[in-house]
């Protein structure tokens, strides 16, 4: 997210993106905050915050290529992961929503896992 943010503070600086005035400004932050107030949970969240940065990248120059559908579909099944086991979500696999790579299987347990180098981290937990 914080990429397509820069991405729209460049083009504002460049002068490609003209700031609305403050009427508008505040109108923008009342539907996002209309938006906020009516979550029910976590999704929704996740989704606003989907929404907010689907909208600030067809806005600026960012390159389309990120799919803030898939990257919803991913978060939900973390924060499904987390609700049903605090413990475990961490040891589950995910799939990029950008590359569509599923991510490896860990070896040790998050638990279980007290080595923390570098080397353990990128031979996933084999000595």
């Amino acid at each position: 997210m914080m990429d397509v943010q820069a991405f729209y503070v460049r083009d504002v600086i460049m002068g490609k993106i003209t700031q609305p005035d403050k009427a508008k400004q505040q109108e923008w932050h009342d539907t996002w905050k209309a938006k906020q107030d009516q979550f029910t949970g976590l999704k929704d969240a996740a989704q606003c915050q989907g929404d907010y940065v689907s909208e600030l990248m067809h806005e600026c120059n960012y390159p389309k290529t990120w799919d803030t559908n898939e990257t919803n579909k991913v978060c939900y099944q973390w924060l499904d992961n987390k609700a049903a086991n605090i413990m475990t979500f961490r040891d589950q696999k995910y799939t990029s929503a950008i590359s569509k790579v599923e991510s490896l299987a860990v070896k040790v347990p998050w638990l279980e896992n007290f080595e923390d180098s570098v080397e353990s981290f990128l031979n996933n937990g084999v000595e």
